[in-house]
């Protein structure tokens, strides 16, 4: 009893909740100007799609110039075995806008299965020809009568367009570019067939959503617009630079008109066509000159700042002093300094990491260099971070933000031998205790040239000697061919990813970079391919005795190379650094020894 209960209460709930999907509304606009044409559409959601009946309403002040039109959209997901499927109808109405005033849309009404539906009345204000009309949240449409099938398409219907925020910029300063689409047409289908150029730009691409959701006004018309593309250009080089165009093939939308009883229906069909955008140039002049002596290409606005890691040092302790330039401008392609480190500090290559994004019209965000350095003997130590120099393009002036200098007091760590213990070892190697008394020392001698074993050792000690010094180098050959053979498929792999850097191919570009690494460590730590893991790679690392530096930036460049290859949103590392550290990688690895 209690099961059939519950099924009828689960049935019941699920039509229940069948009624409330199904819904009526209007949209139509709010304000529209005396002559205008608009639209008015019902849309019926979550029913039967198969007859409807619907009756116009008449609204005062505007003519009824045709409708319906019927259009019926279905859709359907399966996710994670959950199946859903929607449909909703669209009757779509044109009217015209005939005198001044504040005006209702009546509500229509709708039978499906026996159960009517009702939409909300909604005001509407017919203002005077050529008046704004604020808050309509819609564009005035034609009407699809004056777009029927063969009707021609000329450049004023519809275009692309290459818009630059500035005709004019210096050498490395950011200029916004934005591609949109103009159209008065409905567009089916978009598909780029050739992209523009940037010859003499290096390109910071926004992700978007291309949509027709935005309305402007260009010469007097009224267009749907969505926006292609829009990026931020850093000019490489002086001059007349331009942008190429691209072009696109479209199926644009135009209708036919059928002719019923009563009412006549406008029904859609669709035209091929091949558009192209315009070119776009800029000027683009010099910095000026002469260029301040610290300058290293850094155009915009920035600060800096530079701070130590610790307060207190110890001999053969890592330690390290972090860099952050912050800013907008070109700050993805700014120089690492040189800082001026002691002789008696031991250096590694530095990481820099950028994380900037664009706002407004330029890129906004910090770049961070890390510089990692163990003191190796005790003492009183400065450290010198040079002048920051950028050119400010608002001002066309250089800027120059003061040196720093660090007064560091290094301790001498746990790990180091004391002053008494080397001195200790010297004496050692000082003349030793003479012994006043011989011992017991033998009378009795005898000549070992007469011995078997002289003559044993005499001819056999060369031969043994030469013998192992075939085997030995004879062994070491085998290791050298292999050594080097490691080194020249690596060396390819690099060159290879040199090669797609200058072309622009990321994937490929990290596809031989990974490929390089791995193969390489693989080689080099006698790890097999089927073993190669993280954690193995650490282990072996640690058994041949290796800086825990180089695993880590071993691990985070084999993980770099992975994330960029299958996830495409974690682009964006400068291409140029990305090559160093792995040649660093590599050049390191190769000088650690192995000896199992």
């Amino acid at each position: 009893m209690k099961r059939i209960c519950l099924t009828l209460v689960t049935l019941l709930i699920g039509v229940m909740g069948l009624n409330a999907a199904i819904t009526f509304t209007v949209k139509a606009p709010q304000t529209v100007s005396v002559g205008a044409k608009f639209q008015v559409i019902y849309v019926l959601s979550g029913a039967n799609a198969s007859e409807h009946d619907i009756k116009a309403p008449r609204i005062n002040g505007c003519t009824l110039l045709y409708g319906p039109s019927k259009l019926i959209k279905s859709s359907y997901s399966n996710i994670n075995g959950r199946q859903s499927s929607s449909t909703s109808v669209e009757f779509t109405y044109i009217y015209k806008a005939e005198s001044e005033g504040t005006f209702t849309v009546p509500p229509a009404t709708i039978v499906d299965e026996g159960k009517r539906f009702a939409t909300n009345a909604q005001k509407l204000k017919v203002v005077a020809a050529g008046a704004a009309a604020p808050g309509s949240g819609r564009v005035q449409l034609d009407d699809p009568s004056s777009k029927p099938t063969g009707a021609p398409i000329n450049a004023n219907d519809i275009f692309v367009r290459i818009n630059l925020s500035k005709s004019s910029a210096y050498e490395y300063e950011a200029i916004e570019c934005s591609i949109k689409l103009y159209t008065k047409y409905g567009i089916q289908e978009f598909i780029p067939t050739q992209q523009p150029s940037f010859d003499g730009f290096l390109v910071e691409d926004l992700p978007l959503q291309s949509r027709l959701n935005q309305i402007e006004e260009v010469g007097g018309n009224r267009y749907f617009t969505a926006e292609l593309k829009r990026c931020i250009l850093f000019p490489q080089k002086t001059g007349k630079l331009t942008i190429r165009s691209g072009t696109y093939d479209l199926a644009v939308e135009q209708y036919d008109k059928i002719n019923m009883s009563v009412f006549s229906a406008m029904t859609p069909t669709y035209r091929k066509i091949q558009l192209s955008s315009n070119s776009a140039s800029a000027d683009i002049k010099p910095l000026p000159s002469p260029k301040p002596a610290g300058f290293l290409g850094a155009v915009g606005d920035f600060t800096v700042d530079a701070k130590l890691s610790s307060s207190t040092f110890r001999t053969n302790e890592p330690a390290s002093l972090v860099y952050t330039v912050a800013g907008s401008g070109n700050i993805r392609y700014i120089t690492d300094p040189t800082i001026d480190f002691p002789a008696e500090f031991e250096q590694f290559s530095p990481e820099h990491k950028v994380d900037a994004s664009m706002q407004g019209n330029n890129v906004k965000g910090t770049s961070v260099t890390t510089f990692t350095f163990v003191p190796q003997e005790p003492g009183e130590y400065t450290i010198d971070v040079p002048e920051f120099v950028y050119f400010n393009p608002a001002t066309a002036q250089y800027v120059t933000l003061p040196s720093k200098q660090f007064t560091v007091k290094v301790a001498r760590g746990a790990g180091t031998g004391s002053v008494e213990q080397r001195d200790i070892a010297a004496k050692n190697t000082d003349i030793l205790y003479i012994k006043p008394s011989l011992g017991n020392l033998s009378a009795t001698h005898s000549f070992i040239i007469v011995s078997v074993w002289f003559w044993l050792l005499m001819f056999g000690c060369p031969v043994a000697a030469g013998i192992g010094y075939r085997i030995y180098k004879r062994r070491r050959a085998r290791g050298a061919d292999t050594i080097n053979r490691i080194g020249k498929e690596a060396q390819k792999s690099l060159k290879m990813a040199y090669q797609c850097m200058k072309e622009g191919r990321r994937d490929d570009f990290y596809e031989e970079v990974g490929k390089a690494l791995t193969g390489y460590t693989a080689s080099r730590l006698k790890i097999p391919i089927a073993e190669f893991s993280r954690d193995r790679i650490l282990s072996r690392m640690a058994e041949v005795n290796a800086p825990a530096v180089l695993s880590d930036r071993l691990i985070a460049m084999l993980d770099e190379c992975e994330m960029a290859r299958f996830a495409p949103e974690a682009k964006t590392a400068d291409l140029s650094k990305v090559y160093d550290k792995a040649a660093w990688i590599i050049g390191r690895l190769s000088k650690i020894k192995i000896n199992k």
